[in-house]
Formats: structure tokens, sequence, C-alpha cells
């Protein structure tokens, strides 16, 4: 059985103003939404914090971003679902990252050897405050053999 037990401070018109969201599975937490970040936990083992998904500041600039991160120890992955009766059954996994091994490069599923573009954003050019010309801003992963060996920014 699954339940929201939100932490109430200030309540109108039953929306949570402040305070942190916790959701729980057979009484172990599964998901944890508090001010900037989604924290997530294992489903198979009580409270075992996996990763986050949260708003971040780099500490030497002023630059925010989003982040997705996994617990030390843990794995990062993005893929999709095999299934569609129960998705979360079979995820074939594309991109891997295992930060047991910080130092080794992230995996991309099978043996694959090739380049993968990007776009990141535009940039564009005025004249007379008209714009005269929009380019995208790309980047370019370097893959050998399942791999990824290099980046670089356009």
């Amino acid at each position: 059985m699954a339940y929201v037990m939100p932490r109430k401070r200030h309540v109108s018109r039953n929306r949570v103003l402040s305070g942190k969201i916790t959701g729980y599975r057979d009484n172990n937490k599964g998901i944890e939404i508090n001010r900037t970040m989604i924290n997530l936990y294992a489903w198979n083992k009580a409270g075992d914090y996996v990763g986050s998904l949260g708003s971040i500041k780099r500490t030497n600039s002023d630059r925010l971003g989003i982040a997705m991160w996994c617990d030390n120890g843990d794995t990062f992955n993005l893929g999709y679902s095999t299934e569609s009766e129960n998705p979360s059954a079979n995820i074939l996994n594309f991109l891997s990252f295992d930060s047991k091994t910080p130092d080794t490069p992230p995996w991309v599923i099978g043996t694959w050897s090739g380049t993968i573009n990007l776009v990141y954003g535009i940039a564009y050019t005025t004249s007379s405050g008209y714009v005269t010309s929009i380019e995208p801003k790309r980047s370019k992963f370097y893959v050998k053999n399942g791999y990824i060996t290099g980046w670089d920014y356009a």
C-alpha cells in the first residue's frame, strides 16, 4: 500500500505551502520532496537513499542548474522500459555510470562506437534590433566500444 504523509506548516485549501512531502510503500520511505529536491529511496531496501533530482548552484560561480545524481556506491542509469504492463520490471539502460568506479568512463549500450551529437542551446546574432541568424549550440560525445572517450562543445 502506498500513501503520502505531508508535514504541514501552513495549509490553505488542501495545498501544502511549505514543508516536506514523504511517500511510503509498505512503511518504507520511497520518495521525499523537500524544498528544491526530490530524493529517491530503494523500493526493496527500507529507507536506502539512492539518488536525487534537484536544483544546484556551482560553488565557484553564480551559475544555477538542474541535476540528477546517484548516492555514492550506487549506479546512475538512463534507459527505457521494455514492458508496457509493468514498466519498472525490465529497464534497458542505454547509459550507465557506476559511482564505485568513478575514474572509469560511463558505459553506452552495447559496444557501439561513434559520435553522439546533442543540441544544448541556441546562439543568435542581431542587427538594428532584428535577429539576423540563429544557430544551434552543439556538443559532441565520442564513444568507442560502448565507452564515452571524450566530448567537446561547439
